[in-house]
């Protein structure tokens, strides 16, 4: 077994472990607040299910790096450790998207916290909703400009259809 092999196994558990109780803490965190939900002070965030989908996808994608140095190590080129590299730092960023990622209501006031911004809106002024495919989700819009999208996989999507019912629905 190589160097590299050893640093790679050693860095695929260590890792592992550290995804696991991050997520563990950060799920016990957002429990927290979705518990303290009220009608006008709630909190949407995108379902739990993509970030395990993103952390399954990281942590295989470093297995298989962990794989191809232990087995194979003469016969694979540097070109796919670069590969699985990028893809597992793909499904990192979209585990950080997806966790940094919310919107929260409280009273008139609706925050949507994006990747790089945070931006404050007014429940008055939302133009209108449009539904997609049925009752999926709604994108909701001030003027043309599109501010927010929920989907019924969100948590918090039946607080925020509440809480828009006065909002008029777009209609073709």
């Amino acid at each position: 077994m190589t160097t590299l092999a050893i640093i790679l196994i050693v860095l695929f558990c260590v890792f592992t472990v550290g995804q696991i109780v991050g997520l563990v803490f950060y799920f016990r965190a957002i429990n927290g607040k979705i518990k303290a939900n009220t009608n006008s002070e709630f909190l949407v965030k995108k379902s739990p299910l993509y970030l395990i989908v993103a952390l399954v996808g990281a942590e295989v994608t470093l297995f298989m790096l962990v794989i191809f140095s232990v087995f194979w190590s003469e016969t694979v080129s540097y070109g796919v450790y670069i590969i699985f590299a990028v893809l597992c730092a793909i499904c990192l960023l979209i585990m950080f998207v997806l966790m940094r990622e919310r919107i929260e209501v409280s009273g008139e006031n609706i925050t949507v916290v994006g990747l790089l911004r945070k931006k404050v809106y007014k429940l008055s002024q939302i133009s209108y909703k449009k539904a997609v495919n049925g009752d999926f989700g709604y994108f909701y819009y001030i003027g043309d400009e599109k501010v927010f999208s929920v989907n019924s996989y969100c948590i918090g999507y039946y607080n925020m259809l509440e809480y828009t019912a006065d909002i008029r629905e777009y209609t073709f």
